[in-house]
């Protein structure tokens, strides 16, 4: 049976390091597209988070095809794990927009040249306001063409950038393509690392809308009305890849308690993790049950 695709582009984990001593490196974990394969990324990091900073041990994790999505144990505990993303709608869909234009970037230089080696290039939307328009369309061509010319115009000024040296390009008024566009570059490394380029990813969220993004994504789930599961306990995991800042805090956390306070639900556990690159961790927070500090 072919493996199920995520109906989205999902954006790799990873950060630049930049030490005080030492060279500057980035840590970049691609995630898979294939839904089996991303969920079972993230159980892993959850089963590691879970050990390093609770003290806690499942073994035996494994893949479901129905529901759940996971099975462990713990000693003489069964579990059953459920899987659910964290996301915000209109975010996804600007990230999509984001990935198509950087997909055609790429696709106008060929690939990567190699005097981007060791460059890591931000390109700044202002978070797509104006919005952009689709990259197929004649206007979104001129976004492209404009951000490739720009690229190749600097290369001889990118080759001369000592490691942690940046070079900042604003492209206002460039061709007459979108009013707030710029490329943000740092050298992270020599020559001989291969260069990347990427958006930002990240968009502006109303505070009240951030707080309740946790509470709405439990609520999505309790309205599925899971059955229990014979002789199991059950564990919800929320996850996140694209972590947008607020949503973990304690009025956040106060939103998605209350809920789960005030309904009788099927959920022994709620746990959030946002996974870290290369690592099976990731940062975790209990959700429930509420402990006594």
């Amino acid at each position: 049976m072919a493996k199920k695709k995520s109906r989205k582009e999902i954006p790799p984990l990873g950060h630049i390091v930049l030490p005080k001593k030492g060279p500057v490196r980035k840590v970049i974990e691609p995630l898979s597209d294939i839904q089996e394969e991303l969920e079972t990324a993230i159980a892993q990091k959850f089963v590691g988070a879970l050990k390093y900073f609770e003290g806690r041990t499942l073994t035996a994790l494994t893949k479901s095809h129905l529901w759940p999505d996971f099975t462990a144990q713990e000693g003489s505990i069964n579990w059953a794990i459920e899987l659910t993303e964290l996301l915000e709608p209109r975010h996804a869909v600007a990230y999509q927009l984001q990935q198509s234009y950087r997909t055609a970037i790429v696709d106008r230089l060929g690939e990567i040249p190699k005097f981007l080696n060791g460059i890591d290039v931000l390109v700044c939307d202002n978070y797509q306001e104006p919005p952009f328009p689709k990259v197929d369309t004649p206007q979104g061509d001129k976004i492209v063409s404009t951000i490739v010319n720009e690229l190749n115009i600097l290369s001889e000024d990118l080759a001369k950038l000592p490691v942690k040296g940046r070079l900042i390009r604003d492209l206002v008024g460039k061709q007459d393509v979108v009013p707030h566009l710029s490329l943000f570059c740092l050298r992270f490394a020599s020559t001989d690392t291969p260069g990347q380029i990427r958006f930002s990813g990240t968009f502006p969220i109303a505070v009240d809308d951030a707080h309740h993004l946790l509470e709405r994504t439990i609520l999505s789930k309790l309205e599925k009305h899971y059955p229990s599961w014979g002789g199991y306990r059950f564990l919800l995991l929320v996850y996140e890849v694209r972590m947008l800042g607020s949503e973990t805090d304690k009025v956040a956390l106060g939103y998605a308690r209350n809920v789960l306070q005030s309904c009788d639900h099927p959920f022994d556990e709620v746990w959030y993790l946002y996974p870290y690159a290369e690592r099976d961790l990731g940062h975790l927070i209990r959700v429930w049950p509420i402990l006594d500090n």
